[in-house]
């Protein structure tokens, strides 16, 4: 039996005098046994809003050169992402060659990889197709192809680094510690020039077993903490042993074996991103409207189609708890 993080329980004694215990939910996502019944009301309601159509899996990922600022700038860095991730997707839909309506996207952000290391990232289910700008035709997707994955790439790597740009230009941007070399504004125009030659990682293919699948795998993460009950294997005064899946390796299980404060230290810095699961949505469907869906820091909004908006791993390494 696997050993458990954390838990509250309830002791109470019946008329026969018999003792049972009972879970008491603490409520914080960052317990392994709380927010069971959270995460159950998110996935039947995300259910609701899909329709009889295709749909896609896309994933853009940060670089991990970004992590340092993530770690001390996390909602602007992580309001950033949403932003360049579905701007493209919006911008790529509007044009009338591909599709020329309005996109419907649920996108939810990830922070951590399986092995517990920073590995920002956000998954986003992305309708086959968009809603004509009458609101009165379905406008499907080549079957298969949604978006060219390479164009999509340099987008999100443009509009995220300008977002960067802007928010240096405006002074929100406070770099100390290992960033303090590019506090300077020269130093911090070199750093996202720099940054421009990286490949950004984007993601994106239908999903096989189609959309529902898709929302039950990043469901079982959207209100839970980033390591469960069921992956610890052993743990005693001096290491910790727990199961992760190298999806970069072929899905392979892999046994990672830390010392304890290493393992502390990386567990309680997932448990202190606390948008680390936020979800959003944006664009409309013929049927129903998007809504905003984050339990803390989710960047999310309503749009109208008459007003446009202003097996490797899909992230690059692996994703989720």
């Amino acid at each position: 039996m696997a050993p458990i993080l954390a838990f509250t329980m309830d002791r109470s004694t019946c008329s026969r005098s018999t003792e049972t215990r009972t879970y008491n939910s603490c409520r914080t996502r960052h317990c392994p046994k709380c927010q069971r019944v959270a995460t159950e009301r998110w996935l039947p309601a995300r259910r609701r809003e899909l329709l009889p159509i295709p749909y896609f899996h896309v994933v853009f990922t940060l670089p991990h050169d970004l992590n340092p600022l993530a770690q001390s700038h996390p909602r602007l860095v992580y309001r950033l992402l949403f932003q360049a991730a579905t701007s493209p997707l919006l911008r790529f839909g509007r044009d009338p060659q591909p599709l020329g309506g309005m996109l419907g996207v649920t996108a939810i952000l990830h922070t951590w990889g399986q092995n517990l290391s920073q590995h920002v990232h956000v998954h986003c289910i992305v309708t086959g197709g968009a809603l004509s700008p009458d609101g009165r035709r379905w406008l499907p997707a080549r079957p298969g192809f949604l978006f060219p994955v390479r164009a999509l790439a340099k987008v999100f790597r443009g509009t995220y680094l300008a977002g960067l740009q802007r928010a240096f230009d405006r002074g929100d941007l406070h770099l100390t510690g290992s960033l303090a070399a590019v506090a300077d504004p020269a130093a911090f125009t070199g750093w996202l020039a720099a940054l421009r030659h990286h490949a950004w990682v984007v993601y994106c293919k239908p999903p096989f077993a189609g959309p529902e699948p898709v929302l039950a795998y990043l469901g079982r993460y959207t209100h839970r903490v980033a390591l469960s009950n069921e992956r610890l294997l052993a743990f005693d005064e001096n290491r910790v042993r727990f199961r992760w899946r190298d999806y970069a390796d072929g899905d392979r299980l892999k046994i990672m074996d830390l010392d304890v404060d290493e393992f502390s230290a990386a567990f309680f810095s997932t448990s202190s991103r606390t948008a680390s699961c936020a979800s959003g949505t944006s664009g409309c469907s013929p049927t129903v409207a998007a809504r905003g869906t984050s339990p803390a820091a989710a960047h999310s909004w309503r749009r109208h189609p008459s007003r446009p908006p202003r097996r490797r791993s899909p992230c690059g390494r692996s994703c989720s708890a």
